[in-house]
């Protein structure tokens, strides 16, 4: 680490020595900042060619440990190149797998009636909103939110966060998931582990292990939801993204020179630069990582106290499509039990500009300039069915 920390400064300084000099790429100073740029901090090329998951079976990979990704189409490490970044923490990304998200939804299927009712037990949680860089994220304070009537199993599902996806602003997709070919204006995913597993990273080695409601919002259809409001509101508190002790610390740096010498990526799949960043002292409880798929990773900016009822985070209308899938960010483990809003949830264009407004974990950049939506993937003959639950007995207007 003590390396990399002093090769990061060597070349900050190269840097601003060839600014200094009029930015003249023949200086020595420009040449020995490119050098270093070229041929350390990028690391490894990835031009190996790993086979995909036999067709038909599923990829499990467990997350925990994650690594620096991005949804930049032309970078090393974007979306294209997610299942070779840390080879073979991430194979499960790989586009040719059988059970990918998000997908296009097709519409022509009949609907079933499913048994049961999708619902919480819990009317009153407390919980969090934090910017992980990625996206702004609810966590609930309690651990024992419990989902009930998710399909093909009998299990209940444990609810760890709410999170949002929107596209690049300006862009036609604003969601990951679209249906029968249209977009909406963004999309949220309320994401739980089944009950007999400890956490996500436990689960996500299992089929049906995780189980994600996916909400659309539009700003011209559906009513809107008091509990996602609640959440909405709070957006301004987590716009800054200040955390440099993040998975991306190094490519950061390595953003920042490539701004400096107007360079572009060749488009070859890279490895990401990762930090070891020092534990802290034992009887400091400080988690100094900022993960995903972790609760209580603390990372970015907070607002604590939100309150809401998590039965309003459901769909009013209560019809959704159900298919096997992945996680749509790294890992992408083919552990997904999808559950996708029928219809849309009501949203504010004032909400879509806080959204719009969230900082990235890329320095200098919000997370609407490229957006946080996975590359559409392959259908690869799974069934979707679509599933009309019983509704719940009080609805929101």
């Amino acid at each position: 680490m003590a390396f990399k920390v002093v090769l990061m400064l060597g070349v900050v300084f190269l840097a601003q020595q060839s600014l200094a000099t009029g930015f003249d790429f023949t200086t020595s100073y420009a040449r020995k900042a490119l050098t270093l740029v070229e041929d350390y901090l990028p690391g490894h090329y990835n031009d190996f060619n790993p086979h995909p998951t036999s067709h038909g079976e599923r990829a499990f990979c467990q997350t925990g440990e994650e690594s620096c990704f991005s949804y930049d189409p032309d970078s090393g490490i974007g979306p294209q190149c997610w299942f070779k970044i840390d080879y073979p923490r991430n194979k499960c990304c790989d586009e040719r797998n059988s059970f990918q998200s998000p997908i296009d939804i097709p519409v022509n299927q009949r609907t079933r009636h499913a048994r049961n009712r999708l619902r919480y037990r819990r009317n009153h949680i407390k919980g969090e909103l934090e910017n992980n860089g990625i996206y702004p994220k609810f966590e609930p304070e309690d651990d024992n939110i419990r989902l009930y009537g998710v399909p093909g199993t009998h299990r209940s599902y444990i609810m760890d966060n709410v999170h949002f996806h929107f596209g690049p602003r300006g862009d036609e997709r604003q969601t990951e998931h679209t249906i029968g070919g249209h977009n909406f204006d963004a999309e949220a995913h309320i994401v739980h582990h089944r009950s007999d597993f400890a956490n996500v990273s436990e689960a996500s080695v299992h089929k049906g292990g995780i189980a994600v409601v996916a909400i659309l919002f539009s700003t011209e259809h559906g009513s809107k939801s008091p509990a996602f409001e609640n959440i909405f509101r709070e957006l301004g508190e987590v716009e800054d993204f200040e955390d440099e002790e993040n998975v991306c610390f190094l490519e950061n740096i390595l953003i920042f020179i490539k701004r400096i010498f107007n360079l572009e990526e060749d488009g070859r799949c890279r490895s990401a630069l990762i930090p070891t960043f020092p534990a802290p002292p034992s009887q400091q409880k400080v988690h100094r990582k900022c993960l995903l798929h972790t609760k209580d990773s603390r990372c970015g900016e907070h607002k604590d106290e939100i309150y809401l009822n998590p039965n309003e985070l459901l769909s009013e209308c209560a019809v959704y499509y159900n298919y096997d899938g992945s996680l749509t960010s790294p890992t992408c483990s083919e552990a997904v039990t999808w559950l996708v809003a029928a219809e849309p949830t009501r949203i504010s264009k004032e909400t879509l500009k806080a959204l719009a407004a969230v900082e990235s974990r890329f320095t200098g950049d919000k997370i609407s300039d490229k957006g946080n939506l996975r590359p559409l993937q392959s259908l690869a003959g799974r069934e979707v069915k679509k599933l009309r639950f019983p509704k719940r007995k009080h609805r929101y207007h």
